[in-house]
């Protein structure tokens, strides 16, 4: 394979933001990265973005994201330049994917990416869209960038699954993949955690025949729910973050309402009865609020942040909240277990928190977007630091608790999120200009 030309216009630096030397100051773009502190992917006509990222054993980016070809991966090197090693570009000049693959359908969508660490084989998840529904996709590559064909054939599409959204390798290299089920038609759905064998069967010791799947009417009636994230703990258990939604009439006041669910499971695939109520915690409101779950990180003690927004009528928050390792809410961190901030200034304001990842030293990193009224008003690329409890980390961006990130073009969206030796913080997402194009930046410490 030939090295591509990174000097042409499919990845390169942005300049609307510098910073002399390295890092001046905690919160300032690292331009030991890409010579700037961020790159662009430009993928032509396509409209694109990160919509998953990893990093590997070597600390090298793995990023994906959708384009003409369908899953789309680009994987860089520490220092921001392309890793001409990993895979084939399809079309340098137009479409810049490394490695891709459209399962033979128009449209495929990362939504997962996890890197084994030993062998270095790369599995992205999503789904291929099916008019009315999605189709569950699942995609193996090995360490090169090529289909690895021992699981599989490299591809597992499952029609009677919706889409993937999460997934983790076991030590084992089983594959434990989350995502959602059911009839999106009536607005029905269900919390689904299916585990593969290293050759793309399903595991039949798991769950019931390789597959868990939660049915939130025992929970709430006439309720749906969508799973988000999935992280592994220690001892091989899997938490899930989710949001359940009540069906219009059913929650406070009459109007539809959803809440934060957490569900843990056993390795073996079963509710975890010493977690919640039979494997499942909830916080089905905060006040008349609907909450949303949108990412989850497993704390050094087995505490769980789940990381997300509120909001009802009006203005959305972002929100972070802690369970501990009973499926309660840890009331020492935040304010009663909750860190909420309005950071749009009232009415009108639209923050999300879309990922979330630990530092070394238990620091809680997160990413998302900032929109503020009017509403022609820019949507920005918004970073969080809070303190491991919750507090918020004044050393971070001059004590300004966000830090907003422009990626060179008018609309930015922070989408995920992941940490570097020496806790320099990856963020990933889209850049908006004549249309959307990836983007990677590493933020200092």
């Amino acid at each position: 394979m030939g090295a591509p030309d990174t000097t042409e216009q499919d990845i390169e630096p942005d300049t609307g933001t510098s910073t002399s030397g390295a890092c001046s100051g905690s919160g300032s773009l690292d331009t030991t990265f890409n010579s700037s502190g961020q790159l662009t992917i430009d993928h032509g006509d396509s409209e694109s973005g990160v919509t998953a990222m990893a990093i590997d054993s070597g600390g090298r980016i793995l990023v994906a994201g959708e384009s003409s070809v369908g899953f789309c991966l680009n994987r860089f090197l520490p220092d921001g330049s392309i890793d001409v090693g990993f895979g084939t570009p399809e079309d340098p000049g137009t479409d810049y994917c490394q490695a891709s693959q459209n399962f033979g359908h128009p449209h495929a969508e990362p939504l997962g990416l996890d890197v084994e660490r030993s062998t270095g084989k790369i599995t992205a998840v999503g789904y291929v869209d099916a008019q009315v529904s999605g189709t569950w996709a699942v995609a193996r590559y090995n360490a090169d960038g090529s289909l690895d064909g021992s699981f599989g054939g490299g591809t597992v599409l499952d029609t009677s699954l919706l889409y993937a959204t999460s997934v983790a390798t076991l030590p084992d290299n089983k594959i434990v993949v989350a995502g959602v089920s059911g009839a999106p038609e009536v607005d029905q759905h269900h919390v689904v955690v299916v585990r593969y064998n290293p050759d793309g069967t399903l595991d039949s010791s798991f769950g019931t025949a390789g597959r868990f799947k939660l049915t939130t009417e025992t929970l709430y009636t006439k309720s749906s729910a969508k799973c988000f994230e999935l992280a592994l703990q220690t001892d091989g258990k899997i938490v899930v973050a989710a949001n359940a939604t009540y069906f219009c009439g059913q929650g406070p006041m009459g109007f539809c309402n959803s809440g934060v669910l957490v569900l843990r499971l056993d390795a073996n695939g079963a509710p975890d009865q010493s977690f919640g109520e039979g494997g499942v915690a909830r916080q089905p409101v905060m006040g008349f609020a609907n909450a949303h779950a949108s990412s989850v990180a497993l704390q050094p003690d087995g505490k769980i942040v789940v990381g997300g927004w509120v909001g009802f009528l009006g203005p959305v928050d972002v929100m972070f909240m802690r369970f501990d390792t009973g499926g309660g809410i840890d009331t020492s961190f935040g304010t009663g277990g909750v860190f909420r901030y309005d950071y749009s200034g009232g009415i009108g304001g639209i923050d999300y928190l879309n990922d979330m990842a630990l530092q070394s030293d238990g620091k809680i990193v997160a990413t998302g977007r900032y929109w503020t009224s009017p509403f022609d008003a820019p949507i920005r690329n918004a970073i969080w630091r809070l303190k491991a409890d919750g507090s918020a980390d004044n050393s971070f961006n001059n004590g300004a608790e966000m830090l907003l990130a422009d990626l060179g073009g008018k609309d930015g969206d922070g989408q995920k999120i992941a940490v570097q030796a020496g806790d320099r913080i990856v963020v990933g997402g889209y850049v908006y200009n004549s249309d959307c194009d990836s983007s990677v930046m590493r933020i200092c410490p």
